[in-house]
């Protein structure tokens, strides 16, 4: 079984940790990849993922500590095997936010590129008048879901994968930039730190946005 790793093994335990570290990167992204896709319908995934990384590690350190036992002896050995698993952890939860971050990142570009010239098309139409703007509900086009603001301007948002009720990530087309007001929350107030008409286009909340090409902006609803 592979809890019975002879002591001599656990000389310099780093094997061990380089595979967990490992898989522990790759449980940060498969986290990332679940609540990009699935929204708050991640959240549980993420929990037991967390709850295998944490056992796991404990298993490691008692190993660890037993070699760290065995070698108390030889004060360097000792160390090594005692400190390395904690050394592990702690740099797994320094990349644990940045990697999700960047998995998250990498899948907003790519959702965005890859449809980057139907959204242009909706945007094209939507400013000649071919869709009804008055319609407060998901309108579609060739595949594409999106939303009207009545403007004006005439803004489109083209809601993401993902969310959770009325939270919501969207690709906004905003010809004029204003969406960008957006940017949280007021630290004395406790309101939104953008002005009610934006903060309350698309029948949301608009929390925050970020620029991506042209007149398109990723913002998060709640």
């Amino acid at each position: 079984m592979w809890l019975r790793v002879h002591v001599a093994e656990w000389e310099t335990p780093y094997r061990q940790l380089i595979y967990w570290f490992v898989a522990a990167l790759a449980f940060f992204v498969a986290i990332s990849t679940v609540l990009w896709f699935g929204g708050f319908a991640g959240v549980p995934f993420a929990f037991l993922a967390a709850f295998v990384l944490v056992v796991s590690w404990l298993i490691l350190l008692l190993l660890g500590l037993k070699a760290a036992w065995v070698r108390r002896r030889e004060p360097r050995k000792a160390l090594c095997a005692g400190a390395a698993p904690v050394g592990a952890f702690g740099l797994a939860l320094a990349l644990a936010l940045p990697t999700t971050w960047a998995v998250a990142w990498a899948f907003d570009w790519a959702f965005f590129l890859s449809n980057h010239a139907s959204y242009r098309e909706v945007v094209r139409l939507t400013e000649e008048g071919r869709f009804d703007a008055s319609v407060g509900e998901h309108q579609e086009h060739e595949g594409i879901m999106f939303l009207l603001d009545a403007g004006p301007p005439r803004r489109v948002a083209f809601p993401m994968p993902g969310g959770f009720l009325d939270n919501w990530s969207g690709l906004i087309y905003d010809p004029t930039g204003e969406v960008m007001l957006a940017d949280g929350f007021d630290s004395e107030t406790g309101e939104f730190a953008a002005p009610e008409r934006i903060t309350k286009l698309f029948y949301g909340d608009i929390v925050s946005c970020r620029h991506m090409l042209d007149s398109f902006y990723n913002c998060s609803f709640t």
